[in-house]
């Protein structure tokens, strides 16, 4: 199995330079982005056979997370830490396919300053406890 991991810094940008399109000739059987920066209302991209599931902020040009993968999911969810800053940010989707879990996450930076650190540790242990319980309602 081929897993590419990207953090995009702006799909908009990466798509208009064919850098999407180059990861794409790689053939990843699954691609998460990460930092796509897409509204909820933007267009996304255009990926031909790949199937894709985009987490996205409420804002446009922040956050967001897209996974691309070859074979469909059989179930997707979007918000997967309950905390609604996190969801309005579009920083997690978990993409669930019949023997197989994958958790796209971008998780916050704490700044040099330590403005966002609390947050960064909040999200941390609640994405730890999130799926730790997945887990176990998936066993």
């Amino acid at each position: 199995m081929r897993l590419i991991s990207w953090n995009v810094n702006g799909l908009r940008s990466v798509q208009r330079n064919a850098g999407l399109d180059s990861v794409l000739r790689l053939r990843p059987d699954i691609l998460l982005l990460q930092e796509t920066k897409l509204g909820r209302n933007s267009p996304h991209a255009r990926l031909g056979a790949y199937h894709a599931s985009f987490s996205s902020a409420t804002a446009s040009s922040h956050w967001g997370v897209a996974t691309i993968t070859q074979v469909p999911p059989v179930y997707v969810a979007t918000s997967v830490i309950p905390s609604r800053r996190f969801g309005d940010e579009g920083r997690s989707i978990l993409t669930v396919f019949p023997k197989l879990a994958i958790l796209n996450v971008y998780i916050p930076q704490g700044n040099r300053d330590g403005r966002n650190l609390d947050y960064k540790l909040d999200s941390l242990s609640q994405l730890l406890r999130e799926t730790v319980q997945l887990i176990v309602e998936v066993a």
